[in-house]
């Protein structure tokens, strides 16, 4: 698979229908690793895990940042991981606000007057 026919796979990733995109950036990635190239697979593990969090799977999308940061430790391929931790950031943010709002939507942490 060529770059380019990835590319196409990462944009469909992007639409609305999110869920299927996930899946056919999931199928680019082992079309990728089936040729024997691990170069560039955290960058595109990056892209996947932005669509994780788009279909509102964060917690899956920081597995996913996780998979690349250890893929690119393992082979020294850095030249993503300000990427890498900037998303991380992002992922850990969004989840933070969500354990947040559900703290305040249960009755018994509102204030009440009187």
């Amino acid at each position: 698979m060529c770059c380019l026919q990835f590319s196409q796979l990462v944009a469909k990733g992007m639409k609305p229908r999110v869920g299927k995109g996930t899946s056919s950036i999931e199928s680019g990635i082992e079309g990728w690793r089936v040729t024997g190239t691990t170069l560039a697979i955290p960058y595109f593990l990056a892209l996947k895990a932005e669509a994780l969090y788009l279909a509102d799977r964060t917690s899956e999308a920081l597995e996913t940042i996780n998979e690349a940061e250890a893929m690119a430790e393992r082979r020294e391929e850095r030249w993503w991981s300000a990427e890498l931790h900037w998303l991380r950031g992002v992922f850990l943010a969004a989840l933070s606000a969500h354990v947040l709002s559900e703290r305040r939507a249960k009755p018994e942490n509102r204030i009440t007057n009187g």
